[in-house]
């Protein structure tokens, strides 16, 4: 069932990476381990969309007063769909009333793709117990897997022919609404890049070399990048939402985990 359902003209350049140049290191007084910073990049994420949903982010404003935040509608729970013609679909599996106490995120390693729970009942799971289930997902996913993602990255109606195809296939639909619904995607590259243009490139084109591609789903509006050597980044798709709400997430996101009273 998809609740909303928006017609959208395909374009060529729909990739967005919100921090040209890769987010800042990892706060000192955490952990310096690739496990623990995707934990807490999930885990204040998550609290950034729970602000959302109740309505407690306060809106982006000029001098002529507030603005309109419709489109942030489309940063959590939903994805692009590739269609024919150049005509894609972007579909949200957002509920009526949901608080954001509940959800679950997409985690992509050498190809695979893992389904991780980030709530329990009462709440959103602790960057401690993130960890433990990103440390599982690290060293379950040593073999290289196909790596599905990169036929998001092909010309839209390619993708499109290629969509259908594989959803043909029995048990994929079901997989593909898993990747489709959940608040976020967080890619765990094993590129380590070097300098603001590299971890750029690597951000940008899923790899400094695209070798990475496999571990993107391009059609994701918000995506989370840890590589291997504790670098991180993001890739944002905007054919529905401008960049404009991504860059105040990633800025609240690494502004609060660097906030010693940061609730992990």
């Amino acid at each position: 069932m998809y609740p909303t359902t928006v017609s959208i003209t395909s374009s060529s350049d729909y990739w967005l990476n919100a921090r040209i140049d890769g987010f800042t290191p990892h706060p000192a007084h955490l952990p310096q381990t690739t496990s623990h910073r995707a934990a807490a990049l999930t885990r204040s994420a998550m609290l950034f969309r729970q602000r959302l949903k109740r309505g407690e982010l306060p809106p982006d404003a000029t001098k002529e007063g507030p603005m309109c935040m419709d489109t942030w509608r489309w940063m959590f729970d939903c994805c692009r769909v590739p269609g024919t013609d150049g005509k894609d679909f972007s579909v949200s599996f957002a509920q009526p009333g949901d608080t954001g106490d509940s959800g679950h995120v997409v985690v992509m390693r050498n190809g695979r793709l893992w389904r991780l729970d980030v709530s329990v009942p009462g709440g959103l799971l602790g960057t401690d117990e993130l960890q433990k289930q990103f440390e599982y997902i690290y060293q379950n996913s040593q073999d290289k897997a196909p790596g599905v993602g990169v036929l998001t990255s092909n010309n839209r109606d390619v993708w499109a022919k290629d969509y259908q195809a594989l959803r043909e296939i029995p048990g994929n639909a079901e997989i593909l609404r898993e990747i489709e619904s959940c608040a976020f995607i967080v890619c765990l590259d094993q590129g380590r890049p070097q300098g603001p243009v590299e971890l750029s490139r690597a951000s940008w084109h899923g790899g400094v070399r695209g070798e990475e591609l496999g571990n993107r789903w391009v059609d994701k509006p918000c995506q989370f990048i840890v590589y291997d050597n504790g670098a991180a980044g993001f890739m944002g798709e905007h054919s529905v939402m401008d960049g404009t709400p991504t860059v105040r997430l990633c800025d609240e996101v690494l502004t609060d985990l660097h906030s010693p009273t940061f609730p992990h």
